[in-house]
């Protein structure tokens, strides 16, 4: 659902600037939902981004929180975007991005919010460009590892905010389930008005509670961003 800034180099919110390059995962739509949606307490502890390709969701975190953020990716590329981008904000001295594996990450500290945009495809056939294909494809026991690994199996406390294909919501689930998790929150979205549900961006706890249920659509049939949207994202886009 991603709508991309064509081959723009630089794009500008209101509060920072986010460099991209053709070697990482541009900014969409999907980042920016989730950065707008997770409920984050301006205090507390860490917020660990999963795979910070540009470092988007990083800042944006910087920006609604006072707390430290660390930015993870496989990518040397995308931790080098990322770092620079993160040095150019007013939010740096709070921002660190490193290169590793979520699987194999062990967290100096035990986040306290995970956020994450995960490979879209599981199981699809990868992309032509293996930088790109790392960063969109995956196989299907993904989730499985990824709530498998040390800095979420360390978790006792603390959210998890994710946004995935609704095709891929019962894959994710099971995973979740399976090692302790609960979900909270769950916005189903719709690309454009009365269009199918094709985004679940979800809020996990370790505490089991009724879970909210929220729907909105991005796009108007013209193209516009929806009233919903706009204000979802009214404190980062111009």
């Amino acid at each position: 659902m991603a709508k991309h800034t064509g081959f723009n180099t630089v794009f500008r919110f209101k509060e920072f600037t986010l460099h991209q390059g053709n070697e990482v995962f541009r900014l969409g739509t999907d980042a920016v939902l989730l950065g707008c949606w997770a409920h984050l307490s301006v205090q507390g502890g860490p917020i660990l981004d999963v795979g910070t390709g540009t470092g988007a969701l990083a800042l944006m975190a910087a920006q609604r929180t006072s707390r430290e953020i660390l930015g993870i990716d496989i990518s040397a590329e995308s931790v080098n975007l990322a770092q620079k981008n993160a040095n150019l904000s007013p939010w740096s001295s709070r921002i660190r991005m490193l290169e590793a594996s979520i699987e194999s990450f062990q967290p100096e500290v035990s986040p306290y919010d995970i956020l994450m945009n995960p490979p879209y495809f599981l199981n699809h056939t990868p992309n032509a460009r293996a930088d790109l294909s790392s960063a969109r494809h995956g196989s299907s026991d993904l989730p499985m590892r990824w709530f498998g690994s040390p800095a979420f199996l360390n978790m006792e406390q603390g959210n998890i905010h994710m946004i995935i294909p609704s095709s891929s919501f019962l894959i994710w689930e099971k995973a979740w389930k399976h090692h302790g998790w609960f979900l909270n929150r769950h916005l189903r979205v719709q690309g454009r008005y009365q269009g199918p549900i094709i985004r679940s961006v979800l809020g996990l706890s370790r505490t089991q509670s009724r879970v909210h249920m929220e729907e909105m659509y991005v796009y108007e049939l013209n193209g516009d961003r929806s009233v919903g949207y706009r204000n979802l994202s009214a404190q980062f886009y111009l």
